[in-house]
């Protein structure tokens, strides 16, 4: 994984207005921003060398930029603050969605392991008792879905889209 994100750097696609910042992001308000969070708290270790694009659009009656070319909005007091506010929010919810992401792949690996030595265990547990292979394997299987509490794959996808679609919608209500 390392080898494909060699190069790749965190891209900030900045606007105001909906008009594109192309130049002197060194000074803007909004690289300041960026690089005043620290990231760590929201599961990105390494900012500059991972595969993220942040989009930020400044809307306002009056921006206040940096000079006459409109290239860089000026790092006044309150508009760093609401930046970083913000910001923040979206990498709370960021840092969810990944964290549960994450679970529901942890969840699938921890039940894969279980389900590849049932066999084996309800062949072994068959000898030992005399009693069916099938209905030990059944058994196995509910036992290891209700006290790991590990979900059935149908499970996991609906709580995937529920993950996916609960971020939609807390999009969706910000706009």
């Amino acid at each position: 994984m390392e080898e494909q994100n060699q190069g790749v750097k965190v891209e900030i696609m900045r606007f105001a207005n909906r008009a594109p910042l192309l130049f002197d992001a060194g000074s803007c308000a909004m690289t300041k921003a960026v690089h005043s969070i620290d990231w760590k708290r929201y599961g990105i270790k390494d900012l500059e060398n991972i595969p993220l694009t942040i989009f930020i659009n400044f809307l306002s009656v009056h921006v206040p930029y940096t000079g006459a070319g409109k290239q860089a909005v000026a790092d006044e007091d309150e508009i760093m603050e609401e930046l970083r506010l913000a910001l923040m929010m979206c990498a709370r919810k960021t840092a969810h969605y990944i964290s549960a992401k994450r679970a529901q792949i942890e969840r699938k690996m921890k039940r894969d392991i279980f389900y590849r030595y049932i066999p084996e265990v309800a062949d072994a547990l068959s000898k030992i008792t005399k009693k069916e292979k099938e209905k030990l394997i059944k058994k196995l299987e509910q036992l290891v879905l209700t006290k790991l509490k590990i979900e059935d794959k149908e499970e996991e996808d609906k709580n995937a889209k529920k993950v996916e679609e609960e971020g939609e919608e807390d999009y969706e209500e910000e706009e």
